[in-house]
C-alpha cells in the first residue's frame, strides 16, 4: 500500500471531481467516512461469538492509517503488522473480545 501525495481535503475540489464533465479537476484528499461492519443474519444465528466480535470493532482512521504507515517504513509482512498491533495497541483490541481471549492472545505474543 502506497499513500498518494494529495492535497487537504477540499469539499468543493472534491464535487467537481466527482462529476463526468469536471472543469478544473483538482488535487484533493477524500473526505473521512465511517465505514460500517455488515453481517448476514445466519452469521448472527450460527456463529454468535464472531458476530459480538465484529460488532465491537471499532478503529479511527487516523490510528489505522499509522499502523499502515509503520508497516510500510519497516517494510514489514502484514502478519508483523498484526503482531505490532496486538503488542501496542492492547486499548484498543482488548474492547473487542472477552478477557479470556485476550490473555491467551497476550500470552501467546510473549
Amino acid at each position: 500500500m502506497v499513500k498518494l501525495d494529495m492535497a487537504p481535503y477540499d469539499e468543493a475540489n472534491d464535487s467537481c471531481n466527482a462529476e463526468a464533465d469536471c472543469k478544473k479537476p483538482t488535487l484533493s484528499a477524500f473526505p473521512v467516512v465511517a465505514v460500517n461492519t455488515v453481517v448476514a443474519d445466519t452469521i448472527k444465528n450460527s456463529a454468535p461469538v464472531i458476530y459480538q466480535f465484529l460488532r465491537r470493532v471499532q478503529f479511527e482512521n487516523a490510528k489505522l492509517n499509522k499502523l499502515l504507515a509503520w508497516g510500510e517504513d519497516n517494510k514489514v509482512e502484514p502478519k508483523e503488522v498484526a503482531q505490532y498491533f496486538l503488542k501496542n495497541h492492547q486499548n484498543i483490541w482488548k474492547t473487542w473480545v472477552p478477557q479470556e481471549v485476550a490473555d491467551k492472545v497476550i500470552t501467546r505474543l510473549e
